[in-house]
């Protein structure tokens, strides 16, 4: 077989297995806790079907937008249902994350040609290359949200793709927008996110200075405005409050010694909710995956908390987020997300018969979780090393560095955040980021080592200099 019909077989090939990831991917969904009503009331609104923690279906109504709905994810799911409308009073969540899913197969073949073209590899090599992301992005713990109305949505679709074009460098004001245009869409996504296109731009700048290449100011420029268009979701967080009373009472007080308690003047008689949510939801460590129930505190009417409480204890005790860190992670950090404790997890099965074929990509999920915990500081460091120091791998170099600080920093903001409530899903974002990782860390790998063995090869073919002792 020669190698054009090799590449048109390789081609064919992908197709196929992106048309059965779709498929066997679409009976994966999340529980909704709570959260789909934070995307209704834009577009959409009232459940036509609904059972509890299960909605798929909602009354197209006329667009009705404030500050809560420029939101990158509101906005995509305004455009499903601005689709559908044109032939269904009704907005379908299961019939849009086919044309999502759809998308994210076309961007892992982007990523693939893209990430070919970089290492100088085949076509037929960046095939396989899009196959194996696709694989990955594709599991359960990753397609889930694309039968969601959580906000995580535009990130999941738009990482892929800003990953891919951040290989092949800085290119014309063209390539620029894009890269802009899906830092913006991957930084409006969740108020979590909202640093995306400032960490992009950082990454660049790193990049071009270990490349001795001039700086791109106008690219940062876009990168800029891309900022104050991620911002929106922060800024108009009805939630805000919540959040930073569970960052405190969920975080940072719960770390802190009594001494910095004292410290920073926290009545005794409020020390009582240090664990206990809005909901009198109480954990008794911060590694405690299992809730309890404390009535009657009624603790979130008795404070006003702000971010400078959190911050308060961590600049008394900067030694409190360590030990947040290592108690609340080794629960927390899994990719079978669950809310609140291990026996509500969020992944269910949408047919009565439950997963059926698709039963192998839990598997491969479940090996993500056992491995991840052990993999993911290696994988991360083996990562940074080589963008900083491997000149061949160093058309992945800015990916990977976004990749590695994204997920690295991901843990930080949702520990500042919301402290141990929810967490296991609101590290989603670095568990998505570290699976791409593997593939970008994977060619990184590959150029180093293709880059030792042609050194070899050179040495070895190198003529014997007079007077030269032969080696």
């Amino acid at each position: 077989m020669n190698q054009s019909k090799r590449l048109v077989a390789g081609y064919a090939a992908y197709a196929l297995l992106a048309a059965a990831l779709i498929l066997l991917s679409s009976v994966f969904a999340y529980h909704n806790q709570g959260d789909f009503g934070r995307a209704t009331g834009f577009f959409f609104a009232d459940y036509e079907e609904y059972t509890p923690f299960r909605a798929f279906r909602f009354h197209i109504m006329e667009p009705h937008l404030d500050a809560r709905a420029f939101n990158s994810s509101i906005l995509m799911f305004g455009l499903g249902a601005w689709l559908q409308s044109f032939y269904s009073d009704h907005f379908d969540i299961l019939t849009f994350s086919y044309l999502a899913k759809l998308v994210l197969v076309i961007e892992c073949a982007l990523f693939g040609a893209l990430a070919a073209k970089a290492a100088d590899l085949t076509k037929l090599q960046g095939v396989a290359i899009a196959a194996s992301l696709a694989v990955i992005v594709f599991l359960p713990h990753n397609a889930a949200f694309l039968t969601t109305l959580y906000t995580e949505y535009a990130l999941i679709l738009a990482l892929p793709a800003l990953v891919a074009l951040l290989m092949v460098g800085a290119q014309d004001w063209r390539h620029a927008l894009l890269v802009s245009l899906l830092a913006a869409i991957a930084g409006a996504a969740k108020s979590q996110f909202f640093y995306v296109p400032t960490l992009v731009a950082f990454c660049l700048i790193v990049g071009w200075w270990l490349a001795r290449e001039r700086i791109r100011k106008r690219f940062l420029l876009m990168l800029l405005l891309a900022q104050a268009l991620a911002l929106g979701p922060i800024t108009a967080n009805q939630f805000a409050k919540i959040n930073y009373y569970h960052s405190t009472f969920l975080g940072s007080y719960m770390a802190a010694s009594e001494e910095t308690l004292d410290k920073i003047g926290l009545p005794h008689d409020i020390r009582e909710c240090i664990g206990v949510d809005v909901w009198d939801g109480k954990w008794r460590t911060m590694g405690q995956a299992k809730l309890e129930t404390e009535p009657g505190l009624n603790c979130f009417a008795r404070v006003n908390q702000s971010f400078s409480d959190t911050l308060q204890v961590y600049l008394h005790e900067p030694g409190a987020f360590i030990r947040l860190l290592f108690e609340a992670l080794p629960p927390h950090f899994t990719v079978n997300y669950f809310h609140l404790d291990r026996t509500y997890p969020y992944l269910y099965p949408i047919p009565e018969q439950g997963f059926g074929w698709s039963e192998w990509m839990l598997a491969l999920t479940d090996f993500r979780d056992w491995i991840g915990p052990a993999l993911v500081p290696v994988l991360i460091a083996a990562s940074v090393l080589l963008a900083l120091f491997s000149y061949k791998a160093a058309p992945m170099r800015v990916s990977a560095l976004f990749l590695s600080a994204f997920a690295v920093s991901q843990v930080v903001v949702a520990l500042l955040g919301e402290g141990v409530r929810d967490l296991s899903k609101h590290l989603a974002g670095a568990q998505y980021a570290v699976d791409i990782l593997v593939v970008v860390a994977a060619l990184q790998i590959l150029l180093a080592l293709r880059q030792k063995s042609a050194g070899a090869s050179h040495q070895a073919k190198r003529p014997v200099r007079d007077g030269e002792i032969p080696t």
